[in-house]
């Protein structure tokens, strides 16, 4: 009871900061001519929870310099971490200094064990229905009062209005008049105590109807507005897992203490690796789940294409914006559409979900029935990758040895060939994004702004794949360190597999997509799509390999835990000698932290999600399923490097609408 009031009160402290800080701009703005400022109590309503809402608003908004996907991403991961460790210091001193029998330091230390979830976490509790508008045991967006028909514009979006540039006045003494008429007092008594001792309000408004705002108090005289409205934008996501956000769910996977498991396989019983906890510690003691928007596709809010949709709502929350995505891990082309080539579930539903449908439905149909005939402002598409069945190329660098032989005989691996990616496979792609881009106007009719059928549409937006085989020299990798070793075993070819997949298949393939735009289709017309890249080449220092060095950032130092002696450690060869980095528990490590590679490794696929296929009874990590399942996928900070190349390609094209 003591660490859960200390942890609150701290907590309260934390929270008060931002008060301090607004309360500060109030006052240094004493001086300006005082004004009606007004947004949108909540312009992401996807995300329901409005403390939330309002504390990414404070976020992004306290970002100094460029506020950017990733500069608030890194920022929203440094609060988790900062609150997780005032937390287990805080029970941990609890636990020292409390008036029972004295505690052990060992026992104390195990009130340490708060494992780092990401900031997305909370929100997923419940199947996400109690912060957001989706339930991911049903796989359908819930209807609520604050989700009252989403993704369909609601008949109300509540509005907040507060006097900019004044402080310590009493706000009771003025009235809010809204076309003519006085809004109700309750009103007056809604706003967060961020806005304590300034004139604020909030009521309901009709979306995109002009209205006015007067506010009119005795010693400011009379404020008004000129007419003033709030819009609407539908930004929509489909494509493959570099869409869904593949290796970042929005809850991880959180392991138990000192506990291990044995691989399958007898050639693999020198591995001990860390158990999954099968009950939350911090969560009442209910499954310890990996949590993902669908668990099928392996979907998050970690994905470029959710940070983009939510980075727009931050950059103008007069706008709301809704989004829709079902993008979907291992997805190809011809899943996004395609009648009767409905995708399998990468990962199968809990037993206690209402849906556990095996066969997902195409992408544009669920689309379709999602939205009806609701205009889009945005599609946001990734794909291309899985058509050449990429991730058995993946496979084939990552494994070694037997279980790399064998993994090639089950058909789970991929060699480059003697045909070229112009011959073999940009025929196939160029066929492939033609068709998608007929049915997404024939066949499902979907209504995209500015689009018409049979005409180029810039509208549709793919994401070019970033150049993720690199190291921090912006060299190829080669895939010789332990971060790789350690899983799957030595292998002095894995890096000239590396180079070869990167020549042939991966740069050809960036290279087709940055110009896929041009793509002509059988009537002539171009697909005009536009194309989000790496234009700046800011991946070409983050990929897969790369490293801060041993010495620096620790997030960079971790490599696969294996129990040795009854403790957890980690190794790291230096020359010809291998150093220890100490005792490391698996849950003092972080899925979101910051680190120079943005690009997820074995390490991080046993950590985060911990994959395991279904044989009866029993959960088994096959062909090393549970280190490879993310591999090669883009962090947290990957996908918000990605969103921002989204953000950049928008506002071209979007111009002045963008902000509108």
């Amino acid at each position: 009871m003591n660490s859960h009031r200390s942890y609150n009160h701290a907590l309260s402290f934390y929270l008060l900061y931002p008060v301090v800080a607004i309360t500060l701009l109030c006052s240094s703005s004493a001086l300006a001519q005082p004004q009606i400022e007004w947004e949108l109590v909540n312009p992401f309503p996807f995300i329901t929870n409005d403390e939330k809402i309002l504390e990414l608003l404070k976020t992004f908004r306290a970002i100094p310099g460029e506020r950017t996907a990733l500069a608030l991403e890194q920022e929203l991961q440094r609060i988790h971490e900062e609150r997780v460790d005032q937390r287990r210091n805080l029970e941990y001193t609890d636990c020292i200094n409390t008036v029972e029998a004295p505690k052990s330091k060992n026992i104390c230390e195990l009130k340490k064990k708060l494992p780092y979830l990401g900031w997305f976490a909370d929100l997923s509790i419940n199947s996400y229905k109690n912060n957001t508008c989706w339930d991911s045991s049903s796989l359908n967006f819930i209807s609520t009062d604050k989700c009252l028909g989403y993704p369909q514009v609601p008949p109300t979006r509540a509005i907040r209005a507060w006097v900019q540039g004044v402080s310590n006045i009493d706000p009771s003494s003025g009235i809010w008049i809204r076309n003519r008429l006085q809004l109700p007092q309750d009103s007056y008594m809604k706003c967060p105590h961020e806005y304590a001792g300034v004139p604020c309000i909030e009521f309901e408004q009709t979306p995109e109807v002009d209205f006015t705002l007067v506010f009119d108090h005795p010693d400011l005289g009379r404020l008004e507005t000129g007419p003033i409205r709030s819009s609407e934008k539908l930004v929509v996501g489909i494509g493959d897992s570099f869409a869904s956000g593949e290796g970042n769910p929005d809850r991880p996977a959180q392991f138990m203490l000192n506990q291990s498991d044995r691989d399958f396989f007898w050639f693999w019983k020198w591995r001990r690796l860390p158990r999954r906890d099968l009950f939350d510690p911090d969560n009442h003691g209910k499954p310890a789940n990996v949590e993902w928007l669908d668990r099928r596709c392996h979907r998050s809010m970690y994905s470029y294409q959710f940070k983009t949709a939510l980075h727009m709502a931050l950059i103008n929350p007069k706008q709301a914006v809704t989004f829709v995505s079902y993008a979907c891990s291992g997805a190809t082309t011809d899943n996004i559409h395609l009648k009767n080539n409905e995708q399998s579930a990468q990962e199968q539903m809990l037993a206690t979900d209402i849906n556990r449908t095996k066969k997902i439905t195409l992408q544009l149909k669920a689309v379709k029935e999602a939205i009806g005939d609701r205009q889009i402002d945005v599609l946001l598409l990734s794909t291309g990758g899985n058509d050449l069945e990429f991730s058995k190329y993946v496979a084939d660098i990552v494994l070694s040895g037997k279980t790399r032989w064998l993994a090639h005989k089950l058909s789970q691996t991929k060699k480059p060939g003697v045909a070229t990616f112009e011959t073999k496979y940009q025929p196939m792609l160029k066929k492939n994004y033609s068709s998608l881009h007929q049915a997404i106007f024939e066949e499902y009719s979907l209504n995209i702004s500015g689009c018409e059928k049979g005409s180029p549409c810039d509208r549709i937006v793919l994401m070019a794949y970033p150049n993720i085989l690199m190291n921090e020299d912006g060299k190829v990798c080669k895939v010789d360190r332990d971060e790789f070793t350690m899983p799957f075993n030595r292998d002095q070819r894995r890096g000239s597999r590396t180079e070869k997949i990167y020549n042939d298949l991966f740069i050809p393939l960036i290279r087709f997509q940055q110009k896929a735009g041009d793509i002509l289709r059988e009537d002539g017309n171009k697909l005009g799509w536009s194309i989000a890249k790496d234009t700046e080449n800011v991946f070409n220092r983050h990929g897969f390999c790369s490293s801060q060095g041993p010495n620096t950032n620790q997030n960079d130092r971790m490599i696969m835990p294996q129990r040795k002696e009854y403790e957890w450690n980690a190794f790291r060869p230096k020359g010809n000698v291998e150093f220890a980095l100490g005792k490391y528990m698996p849950y003092d490590y972080k899925p979101y932290g910051s680190r120079a590679r943005w690009v997820r490794l074995p390490l991080d696929s046993k950590l985060i999600s911990d994959q395991r296929e279904k044989l009866w009874r029993f959960t088994i990590d096959f062909l090393f399923k549970d280190d490879r399942s993310s591999v090669m996928h883009p962090t947290a900070m990957g996908h918000a490097a990605m969103a921002d190349m989204n953000l950049r390609k928008l506002r071209e094209i979007l111009g002045p609408a963008f902000n509108k």
